[in-house]
């Protein structure tokens, strides 16, 4: 009875031992893995190219394409003052896509287009919108994978302006980008700012963006 007593208390106490020690050290217990399979996860993008900037004087922002998805609402891209003005984020890799929230600034595109592609050579349309209101526009569609999105404004709200945006945030499934996190764990402010529903990183109940 003594020995089955010892036994078991030795076995508690290895257990204890290996869960504590979880990927310590050259402990190599498989340590508990986040569920991706229904999770929604943000998209981090690689690099940007867009097709111009603002050049006026004591008003336009920093000529700074990655200003619209660096997680902050105190900076933009704003395009010179034509039609067809874009912007391109490159992902570095193929992700699967199935989520675009775009916050506009108050110079915005009333019709535009998202495209998408695997080489930035050959495009597909994914969306066309006309007679957009400006604010956010939160797109959601069936997956689809692409390296690139092109974001085209084909008509602006004022044809004295170009068009501006804050930020784009691009999600997609977490069991199809495994390498990518909820938004919250990338950009904790911005996440705690759109007031996410969860830390899925599904982004509801957003504020139109407000310079502080």
């Amino acid at each position: 009875m003594k020995m089955k007593v010892l036994i078991l208390s030795l076995l508690f106490v290895f257990s204890s031992i290996s869960m504590a020690s979880c990927g310590q050290g050259n402990d190599t217990t498989p340590c508990p893995v986040e569920n991706k399979s229904s999770s929604e996860v943000y998209l981090a993008v690689d690099s940007a190219d867009v097709s111009s900037f603002d050049a006026t004087p004591d008003w336009a922002p920093p000529q700074e394409p990655k200003a619209l998805v660096d997680g902050n609402f105190l900076t933009r891209w704003a395009s010179d003052y034509k039609d067809d003005q874009w912007v391109i984020l490159d992902f570095g890799k193929s992700k699967v896509i199935s989520k675009i929230a775009i916050y506009w600034e108050a110079a915005y595109a009333i019709d535009y287009d998202i495209l998408i592609s695997k080489d930035k050579e050959n495009w597909e349309n994914l969306l066309s919108l006309k007679d957009s209101d400006g604010g956010i526009d939160k797109l959601e569609f069936s997956p689809v994978e692409a390296r690139y999105v092109k974001i085209i404004g084909r008509k602006r709200v004022n044809p004295a302006w170009g068009i501006s945006v804050w930020e784009v945030l691009c999600f997609g499934p977490g069991d199809k980008n495994p390498e990518d996190k909820p938004l919250i764990f990338v950009y904790p402010k911005l996440a705690d700012k759109l007031e996410l529903k969860d830390t899925q990183g599904a982004v509801s109940q957003a504020e139109k963006p407000q310079a502080e």
